[in-house]
């Protein structure tokens, strides 16, 4: 066999091992989901749980009992403790607060099921429901949760008071190749058992912009990781939730009565503030509130800023 021959083998060879490798790779990797989301778990949660149509449900409810009631809905990967410093901020200012865990995060339950946008509507709409909450209430929402807040404040406009939106979704992004390649069978599933880990916790991170989350935040983000079903819920957020795209439910939230306003970090790497011309092109009555020198979390990292005009925008 000539010297090129040889080396074109061993070439091919080399390729056939990477493959093999790559395939069997799933297989090996440790999965870190090593627990039950049951009761034992819930043992240490605060709040309250309730059963709905599509499982359990982790909530708590704060404030005075007659104030005007607020709704936060958090983002992609980050459970309801994402709104500690609001949840305080609001009950200050008077407001009886809900937040609770969406499906396949936090406490709450993570089904086997299609992790859509009417998934999420149920939930909230049928949490209010249980909790006998009948009248109109003011709606926040975060990043997927402030998609989620434009889908259920299109569909139920009637309930709506007024409609905050942190950095929501359903706008275009530089950053959507990953869930582009995440709608492909199998390619989505490998990734988010080889690679998911590590991707989620860089997004945490990246989610902030002057300085790294607090060593309380990311124990808390890394804890409710550990459950059976989170990634997979992440990864049909990601298929069946249109992070990219609302421009139908923007524009009919348009032609609807409620006040909108939207806060936006300039410093944003998850969903870059370039990207608020979308949402001003399709909501151009939302008032945008831009904040200087914060990413992805303005709540969080200017919560002076924030809470403040928040509070003035809900009255």
């Amino acid at each position: 066999m000539s010297e090129a021959r040889q080396r074109k083998s061993a070439k091919g060879t080399w390729w056939l091992f990477f493959l093999v490798c790559g395939v069997l790779l799933p297989f090996v990797w440790p999965d870190l989901e090593t627990r039950e989301m049951d009761k034992d778990a819930r043992l240490s949660a605060s709040g309250e749980f309730l059963r709905l149509r599509d499982g359990v449900v982790h909530y708590e409810l704060s404030g005075p009992k007659k104030g005007p009631l607020v709704v936060l809905v958090h983002g992609f990967t980050t459970p309801f403790f994402v709104w500690d410093p609001t949840q305080k901020a609001l009950v200050r200012a008077g407001y009886r607060v809900l937040r609770f865990d969406l499906f396949g995060r936090g406490y709450s339950d993570r089904p086997d099921t299609k992790y859509s946008l009417e998934l999420y509507e149920r939930q909230l709409i049928g949490l209010l429901d249980a909790l006998h909450f009948e009248g109109p209430f003011s709606l926040v929402g975060l990043s997927m949760g402030g998609a989620i807040s434009a889908h259920v404040a299109s569909k139920h406009p009637s309930r709506i008071r007024r409609l905050a939106l942190l950095a929501p979704a359903g706008v275009p992004t530089r950053s959507g190749a990953l869930a582009k390649v995440a709608q492909l069978p199998l390619v989505g599933e490998y990734l988010i058992r080889v690679l998911g880990t590590n991707i989620l916790l860089r997004g945490a991170y990246r989610s902030f912009s002057s300085r790294a989350p607090s060593p309380d935040f990311m124990k808390q983000f890394r804890y409710q990781m550990g459950f059976h079903g989170y990634r997979r819920a992440i990864l049909s957020s990601l298929r069946y939730v249109p992070l990219q795209w609302m421009k139908g439910t923007y524009e009919t939230i348009q032609k609807q009565p409620y006040p909108v306003m939207s806060f936006w970090g300039k410093r944003d790497r998850v969903i870059p503030f370039e990207s608020h011309r979308y949402l001003k092109d399709w909501l151009p009555r939302a008032k945008i509130q831009a904040i200087d020198g914060v990413g992805h979390q303005p709540h969080r990292e200017a919560p002076h800023r924030v809470h403040p005009a928040l509070v003035r925008f809900l009255r």
